[in-house]
């Protein structure tokens, strides 16, 4: 007896899609992800014609734009969380500082890449929440849509990412102030209202 395998359809093929594309930006990948070289793109788009052509009902496209709404916002209390943690940590080591400069500096480092390790956990979190809504969404979706999630998550994800690098520099930039700030010559929150400016900036 011959068994059958299924062959996978272009919903199968945009849940893979889409669960590589989360994959790469999970990784911390900064540059896009280049849809034309995924293999499921590429056999989604070869099965139905209709998937290249962008066209997409009201009501899909307010569920991405409610999708990338909910994104933006956790994004930004990311960053607002983070900017707060720098802030008091930073004054906490001005202050620790006038005893032991070294020590200070040294207990602000590890509080930092403490913060780092939040805000990427905060990120991979968001992402997850996105990526599990936009495979439902698509799923469900009629599948000439489904061509036009992947592009609107990737822009999303791409948004994310540059969010998440702005939160990395900025907290270094911090870090490379603290003997600074110990010593008085920076304020805390001057220095950290200016690294953290391009970071909300991206917000608009």
């Amino acid at each position: 007896m011959t068994v059958t395998t299924p062959q996978p359809t272009t919903t199968d093929h945009f849940a893979s899609a889409l669960a590589e594309m989360r994959e790469y930006y999970r990784a911390g990948s900064t540059a896009p992800f280049d849809l034309t070289s995924s293999p499921n793109v590429q056999a989604l788009r070869s099965m139905s014609p209709m998937l290249g052509d962008d066209a997409v009902d009201d009501d899909v496209s307010a569920q991405l734009a409610s999708i990338h709404s909910q994104s933006m916002t956790e994004a930004q209390a990311n960053v607002n969380t983070q900017k707060q943690g720098a802030t008091v940590a930073s004054s906490q080591a001005q202050q620790d500082g006038k005893a032991d400069p070294s020590a200070a500096a040294a207990a602000f480092q590890a509080a930092m890449d403490k913060q780092r390790d939040a805000a990427k956990s905060a990120s991979d979190a968001t992402i997850d929440k996105a990526y599990a809504a936009a495979t439902k969404l698509g799923v469900n979706a009629d599948p000439s849509t489904q061509s036009t999630i992947l592009s609107s998550m990737n822009t999303l994800t791409t948004t994310m990412n540059d969010i998440i690098g702005g939160i990395t520099n900025a907290l270094s930039s911090i870090v490379g102030a603290i003997e600074n700030i110990i010593s008085g010559l920076l304020q805390p929150l001057e220095e950290i209202a200016t690294s953290f400016a391009p970071v909300l900036a991206l917000f608009g």
